[in-house]
């Protein structure tokens, strides 16, 4: 077992997403809507990846063959979630087009992408930057390409979501938990963009990947942390009008 920064950067994703995953869920729990029973949906599966993904860096860092694996069942996975987004956004928004169009459109997307990646010719492997252990995924530019192609068509609608319910909530603690997942998911968007495509096209730090994943990750974590002593003081309060 070789214990890298990348590892522990993904298993810290997924205990933020974890908890994310548990708010949904009580939404879901308590409202029974679509729209949060689809957003749990979303976060766990993005929760799954980082579950399953972090394991196999910290236990097989010195196996390419399970690093490329790991690849191809967090492309599957991400692609899934996406699919989910895609689906909520055209459920919400009501623009004459099945909800399903968009999930089987975004999940055929998705399973060409994995395909590819698991007949491509990469080998990832571990590497010291500094002292630092990360895995380099040595991925073909394309793949990472449509990978962050996925997420922008899906990232940006979902943004467009939670700021809508900041917009037209009366209620200003509303207003800024949602603004605040707005930022949550452009600052996701960012790491994918900065992970999947600039960090090879633009030739950077390898390191920075494993940054943006990191700073995403303290972001959210912040952000529940503070909103979580927020809400129980809320509910005694008040409940919110535009229920998720």
């Amino acid at each position: 077992m070789v214990l890298t920064l990348t590892a522990l950067v993904e298993l810290f994703g997924f205990f933020t997403l974890s908890i994310l995953s548990y708010r949904f869920y009580q939404a879901h729990r308590e409202r029974k809507s679509l729209i949060s029973r689809l957003l749990f949906y979303f976060v766990s599966l993005l929760t799954l990846y980082f579950f399953f993904d972090g394991l196999l860096i910290l236990f097989f860092a010195e196996n390419s063959f399970v690093l490329k694996i790991s690849i191809v069942t967090g492309i599957f996975f991400q692609s899934l979630a996406c699919a989910v987004i895609a689906y909520l956004f055209l459920y919400i928004t009501n623009l004459k087009i099945s909800p399903l169009f968009g999930f089987l459109f975004v999940l055929i997307l998705g399973l060409g992408i994995t395909a590819l990646a698991f007949n491509s010719q990469f080998h990832p492997s571990w590497e010291l930057v500094g002292s630092i252990r990360i895995i380099n995924w040595n991925l073909p530019p394309i793949i990472g390409f449509l990978q962050f192609i996925t997420f922008f068509i899906t990232f940006i609608p979902l943004s467009c979501i939670f700021l809508l319910y900041s917009q037209i909530s009366k209620i200003s603690f509303i207003r800024i938990r949602s603004f605040g997942m707005v930022l949550v998911v452009l600052l996701g968007l960012n790491a994918a963009l900065i992970n999947f495509f600039l960090k090879d096209i633009l030739k950077l730090n390898p390191l920075s990947g494993d940054i943006a994943f990191g700073l995403f990750s303290l972001f959210l974590f912040t952000l529940l942390l503070y909103f979580s002593f927020q809400s129980e003081n809320f509910e005694k309060r008040i409940s919110s009008p535009f229920q998720i």
